[in-house]
C-alpha cells in the first residue's frame, strides 16, 4: 500500500503540474507555487475524507456487517456521528503536518546564507557590482 500511495502521489503531482501549466502560468516559480498549493489542498481533502470514512468503518464494522443498519439513512446517521471524533484527529494531524514544515524550512538557512555570501563576494550580477578595471583596481 505504501508503494502504491507513492506512485499515486507521483501521478497526481504530474497531473496537477499539467493542469497548472494549462492555466497560462508564466514563470516556473509561479507554476511550482500553484502545484504546491493544489497538492496541499488535495492532501487535506484526501486525508480528511479517508480518515473519516476509514474511522467510521473501523468503529462501526460490527454494526454494519451484522445487519443492524439496513437503510441508507441509518448508515448516514452513523457516518455523521463518527465525524466529530475523526475531525479532532484530523485537526491534530493537520496542525502537526503544518508546523512540522517550519523546522524543515529552517534547514534551508544554510543555502540562504551561502547565497548572500556569494552575492557579497562575487557581486549581484546586475552589472553594478564592483569589478576590476584595466589597471586591476576595483572600479565602483
Amino acid at each position: 500500500p505504501a508503494l502504491l500511495a507513492t506512485v499515486y502521489l507521483l501521478f497526481i503531482v504530474a497531473l496537477l503540474r499539467k493542469i497548472s501549466a494549462m492555466s497560462w502560468v508564466v514563470f516556473v516559480r509561479e507554476l511550482n507555487r500553484s502545484v504546491s498549493h493544489k497538492i496541499f489542498i488535495f492532501s487535506v481533502i484526501n486525508v480528511f475524507w479517508g480518515m473519516t470514512i476509514s474511522g467510521m468503518l473501523v468503529d462501526s464494522w460490527s454494526q454494519l456487517t451484522s445487519g443492524e443498519k439496513e437503510s441508507f439513512e441509518e448508515v448516514l446517521k452513523l457516518f455523521v456521528k463518527s465525524i466529530p471524533p475523526q475531525a479532532s484527529f484530523f485537526i491534530s494531524f493537520f496542525i502537526i503536518k503544518t508546523f512540522s514544515g517550519i523546522p524543515l524550512a529552517m534547514l534551508n538557512a544554510k543555502k540562504v546564507a551561502l547565497l548572500y555570501i556569494r552575492r557579497g563576494l562575487f557581486g549581484s550580477g546586475d552589472g553594478n557590482a564592483a569589478h576590476p578595471d584595466k589597471d586591476g583596481e576595483l572600479a565602483g
